[in-house]
């Protein structure tokens, strides 16, 4: 399945997404946010379309302006009350992660997302975790399938969401340290990479439960690295592909959905109630704490449009 207004390099450990404006996302993760280590959950339950706290009372609020509202029970809407829930990625899905976890939580999932541990390179919780400059390539710097099994064995998670793919465009070695020597985006290693997003997949619905692979977001190129965002639309066509071959998998187009009426790259766009916020931080790559919001609530719009569509098997 896939969701999202209209369908649609890298670099080694440790690159563009470990240094380039991280250090204002890494503040906003342990400092302001309202992911800090003491989450209100009362105030992550504006479900897209499903819960409401009102009209805004202007087209062009204060960028931090979040709305707060306490999940209802909405006819027609799949309850996820006592399922698990768990998300996770890179540092531009960090955001994404951590607000769909406490969101599910707010709307009734199992766990209350309360044991944090925090690094400079990532945060680990009981229901979401990220960690910085990882993807599926370099399976030798950090072996995300790996985590993912042990995620399954230990959680059993049932309601959950994945996002990576910004350190992605480089080549493929595996978790013992063996290089494919493959060039990224060739038909060899375009096949190479699905294999791996597939097996991510596979683990993740291993136990019936639900997934919604968000993808990556328009970007911005720089002179540093030209080319940067026609490479994140090609592995976007390659989680697409896969998740509409994967039962229990729904794919959400984030190019879409954080691109301008033009199509174009912007740091300010309106959020589910119109309001005006500042979704992406100015480098051009990641996500402020309102655009991580923005998605994690279009994901769970996605979420439950799949629970209807794929019930549980008894």
């Amino acid at each position: 399945m896939h969701f999202g207004k209209t369908p649609i390099f890298v670099l080694v450990a440790g690159g563009l997404l470990g240094t380039l404006g991280f250090a204002s996302l890494l503040f906003s993760l342990t400092g302001h946010s309202k992911q800090a280590m003491a989450p209100n959950l009362a105030s992550h339950a504006v479900i897209a379309g499903l819960a409401s706290d009102g009209v805004p009372s202007s087209a062009t609020g204060t960028p931090d302006a979040t709305p707060t509202a306490v999940p209802t029970a909405t006819p027609g809407v799949p309850s996820v009350k006592g399922l698990q829930v768990w998300a996770g990625g890179d540092s531009v899905g960090a955001f994404v992660a951590q607000n769909f976890a406490q969101d599910m939580v707010a709307a009734g999932a199992k766990d209350d997302c309360s044991t944090t541990s925090a690094s400079t390179t990532g945060v680990d919780n009981t229901c979401y975790f990220w960690k910085i400059s990882t993807g599926l390539c370099r399976l030798d710097y950090f072996d995300w399938l790996g985590k993912l099994q042990q995620i399954m064995a230990t959680t059993h998670p049932q309601l959950m969401l994945f996002m990576l793919g910004g350190n992605d465009a480089q080549t493929l070695i595996g978790a013992d340290g063996t290089a494919s020597g493959l060039t990224p985006f060739s038909q060899a290693w375009n096949a190479g990479y699905a294999a791996r997003v597939s097996q991510a997949m596979d683990i993740m619905t291993s136990g019936g439960g639900y997934l919604v692979w968000v993808g990556l977001p328009i970007m911005l190129d720089t002179n540093e690295y030209p080319g940067y965002n026609a490479n994140m639309q090609q592995l976007n066509a390659i989680f697409k592909a896969e998740a509409a071959s994967h039962s229990h998998v729904v794919y959400l187009d984030a190019y879409a959905l954080t691109s301008d009426a033009n199509g174009q790259w912007a740091e300010y766009l309106p959020d589910i109630h119109g309001v005006v916020q500042q979704m992406r931080v100015p480098e051009g790559v990641h996500l402020t704490e309102q655009g991580g919001e923005f998605l994690a609530q279009h994901a769970i719009g996605a979420l439950f449009a799949l629970m209807k569509e794929e019930p549980a098997t008894p």
